[in-house]
Order: C-alpha cells, then sequence, then structure tokens
C-alpha cells in the first residue's frame, strides 16, 4: 500500500492491514509517515520492522515495537562530520527541517562539532512544505557566513530546492551533504542530475559492491535484473530477508508477539549483516559509509 509520503494515509494504511490480520510491518519510509504510527504500533502490539528513515525520535527513546535495520541520524552524522574534518572543512552549517530527522540532524551535528572543538557558523530552520522563496532565503543567510559544507537535514523537496537555489546565487563553492534517505530519494527521481556533486551518507553497503555478503546475495536474488540495483531495493530486500528468517522461526502460526521475541532474543544472522536489539537499543545497526551523486545524480561508488 502506498502513502505517497503523507502521515494520515501511512497510518490509515497500517490500520487496515492490522485489521486484515497482518501480524507485522514492514518499510514505511518518512520520518513523519513513521512517527504517526508509533501509538497505534504500541496499543496493537504489531511491530514495524524496518523503518526507512534515520531520525533519532525512532530510536530515542527506544519504543518496544520498532526495530529499525539502519543506523541512526546520530550515525550519520558522525561519519559525515568526520569525513568533513579529514578533508580539513570546519566551517560547518546546517539547513533543518522542523521534523525528527532535521531535530536530529541539528543536534547530532553540534555534538560532533563540540566533540572537534567547534560548533555551526550558521543554522537555519525550514517548514516542510517551505516556499522557494523561503528556502532561497534561508540559504542566502546561510552562505553569507561562508560555510565550506552546508548539512541539509532536509527531504528530498527542500533539499533539491537547496540546490536550485545555490546555483542560482552562486553558492558554488560549498560542499552540500545530505542523509541517507534524502539522497535515496534524489538519486530515483526524475530530477537526479539536479543533484550532481551532493555528498550522501549511506547506511547500506553499495547496491553492486559484491564484494560486501549481503550485496552478493542480494544480487544473485535480481538475476537477470542487476540494473534494477539501487539503494531502497537493497533495503526492501534486507527487510525481507530479516522477515523471512523470524517468520520460519516462529513457525506455521506467527504471532506479533513471537517476532518481537525473537528479535529481542535471537535477531537473525544476515550474511553481512550483523543485528543487535536490546529492550533499550533499537538500532540494530551502525553501519554507516559516504557516497556522492554523480554526473546524472546517480550514486557513484
Amino acid at each position: 500500500m502506498d502513502d505517497g509520503g503523507e502521515p494520515t494515509r501511512a497510518l490509515d494504511n497500517a490500520r487496515r492491514l492490522i485489521q486484515a490480520g497482518a501480524v507485522a510491518l514492514t518499510a514505511f519510509h518518512g520520518t513523519r509517515s513513521i512517527e504517526a504510527l508509533r501509538p497505534l504500533l504500541e496499543q496493537t502490539g504489531v511491530p514495524l520492522v524496518g523503518a526507512a528513515s534515520s531520525a533519532d525520535s525512532l530510536r530515542e527513546p527506544p519504543l518496544r515495537h520498532l526495530f529499525n535495520l539502519r543506523a541512526g541520524a546520530r550515525d550519520e552524522v558522525a561519519a559525515i562530520v568526520s569525513h568533513l574534518d579529514t578533508i580539513a572543512l570546519n566551517r560547518i552549517a546546517a539547513i533543518a527541517q522542523d521534523d525528527g530527522l532535521g531535530a536530529s540532524g541539528l543536534e547530532g551535528l553540534k555534538v560532533e562539532l563540540v566533540r572537534l572543538a567547534m560548533r555551526p557558523v550558521a543554522s537555519e530552520g525550514l517548514t516542510a512544505g517551505a516556499s522557494p522563496d523561503a528556502v532561497e532565503a534561508a540559504l542566502r543567510r546561510v552562505c553569507s557566513a561562508a560555510p565550506q559544507a552546508v548539512l541539509l537535514a532536509l527531504d528530498a523537496r527542500l533539499a533539491l530546492e537547496v540546490l536550485r537555489s545555490a546555483a542560482k546565487s552562486g553558492c558554488l563553492n560549498t560542499q552540500f551533504v545530505a542523509f541517507s534517505e534524502t539522497g535515496a530519494a534524489l538519486s530515483m527521481s526524475d530530477r537526479a542530475a539536479e543533484a550532481r556533486g551532493l555528498t550522501v551518507s549511506q547506511v547500506l553497503p553499495h547496491p553492486t559492491q559484491i564484494s560486501h555478503a549481503l550485496v552478493a546475495a542480494y544480487q544473485r536474488a535480481l538475476g537477470t535484473q542487476p540494473s534494477a540495483a539501487s539503494y531502497p531495493s537493497l533495503e526492501g530486500y534486507l527487510y525481507g530477508r530479516v522477515l523471512g528468517h523470524v517468520l520460519r522461526a516462529c513457525g506455521k502460526r506467527p504471532t506479533s508477539a513471537c517476532i518481537v521475541d525473537r528479535l529481542e532474543n535471537a535477531p537473525p544472522a544476515i550474511e553481512g549483516w550483523r543485528l543487535r536489539f536490546a529492550r533499550d537499543d533499537r538500532t540494530g545497526s551502525r553501519y554507516v559509509n559516504l557516497t556522492l551523486l554523480g554526473a546524472a545524480g546517480k550514486v557513484s561508488r
């Protein structure tokens, strides 16, 4: 079922699936949509296994019935700041959206910069429905501080507006960086070429990196369609593998309670992907690397 990125539709879809007998949900995308599900998950006891969002609001405090199979925004920010420090970029700013992902990104950036005795040279906030004019004004204020890099803790639409404004305003000597879910959405869109040059943190290995055991298994599953490989597809494959293992372990009549118990106490061993969960930790993986969107807006290795 497709929620179109709308929280109300996401919640309605989840209710209908649970009423139809679903013992688990998976692959909901976007911070606001997933946050809308939290009361329903706790009320029904039906777990969401695999949430395509890095927001720390989905991890802290941990929710018993929400299992994240990817690293969180704090992990992504730590990798981003470490990379920028390595290449001697120390004037760092941020433009953050007014949701869980934006808050996680901005707070994480401040924490990581403090470790290096630095602080953001500028930061701006945007609402989810911000107009192009509002985006341009926010970027102008950020660029007036002459940042060497700008973290875009934004959804794909707003991130693309920032990049368009940067191309028009001459704020071109700045390295723009975005989170995994934003980069994945941009690389899959028909506007991908406009995002070229964007650095993106990734929470999975590159989908063609067959030296990685998880990717090798994924590529075998693709069979004669290797061109279909993508980060979102690989993430969906991981979700399916985890759920498949847990459902088999729970027998012919799996229940939500069994799925939660198995994930907490005996998470499946997937080749190349180690998962760990605890009552006070629902971030199953800490894997992060960095990639670049190339000339066509596609992810380069």
